[in-house]
């Protein structure tokens, strides 16, 4: 089947369907701007700005063409692409991926020859995710490197012991633990934002901080991570992306 400009969504390509599937698309630098605001005001030449770096949504428009399906295939297609909350690749795009909310209503047209034609725009996360997940690890002091230029949200996990209070640090960033038993783990996650236990147990663990936001949109891409007492590694997985 199709390889060219296949789009792999949910984790299912669209070469792997028994008829082909031709997608009319190609690569496309997306940029969705700020939610600042520009206030203009009598008394003064120019505008005032009210900053806020948070982002609308990004859509994100293909042309399918079905060639050939049964009936019966257009309809499993269409529940595909109808899934929720799920992640987008096209092979056009080796770098990133996006994550969907929704498929907007989409229409599809057969012609005279038994051809589906479904015109589909996905409502879409504004930061395009790399594909890979970046794991970075620390035994000691160190210095995390950010990639990409937009806002990420980190998966950490702290393994260690200690019986009294200690600290993590990332950045201008701090936790402090009230005791460490074997690992913590923090998902950071604004969607999912929780932190568990080595028996992904919830709401055992006494700690103190925010949980953890860096903003990748810098000149400078170090942040130096320090270690307290007993924690002997620390583990930040982060799926950077770009603006």
């Amino acid at each position: 089947m199709i390889r060219y400009n296949e789009l792999i969504f949910d984790g299912v390509r669209t070469s792997s369907f028994p008829f082909s599937v031709i997608v009319e698309s190609s690569p496309t630098a997306y940029f969705v701007a700020s939610k600042t605001d520009i206030i203009e005001h009598t008394g003064i030449n120019g505008a005032l700005t009210v900053s806020n770096h948070k982002r609308s949504t990004l859509k994100k428009d293909y042309t399918l063409t079905l060639v050939h399906p049964s009936e019966q295939q257009v309809y499993e297609f269409i529940a595909l692409l109808s899934r929720e909350r799920v992640w987008l690749e096209s092979a056009s795009e080796v770098l990133v991926r996006y994550f969907v909310y929704k498929a907007d209503t989409f229409q599809t047209t057969r012609d005279v020859f038994g051809n589906y034609t479904i015109n589909v725009s996905f409502t879409c996360h504004p930061t395009k995710f790399f594909k890979e997940i970046d794991t970075q690890r620390f035994s000691t002091n160190g210095v995390l490197i950010m990639q990409g230029t937009a806002l990420a949200y980190p998966k950490i996990s702290v393994y260690g012991q200690s019986s009294t209070e200690t600290f993590f640090s990332v950045g201008t960033h701090e936790i402090r633990l009230k005791a460490l038993s074997q690992q913590v783990i923090f998902y950071n996650d604004p969607f999912q934002a929780k932190v568990v236990d080595h028996n992904r147990n919830e709401n055992t663990i006494d700690w103190k901080g925010d949980f953890i936001c860096l903003n990748a949109n810098v000149s400078d891409k170090r942040l130096g991570v320090t270690l307290g007492k007993g924690i002997t590694n620390i583990e930040i997985e982060t799926n950077w992306g770009y603006l």
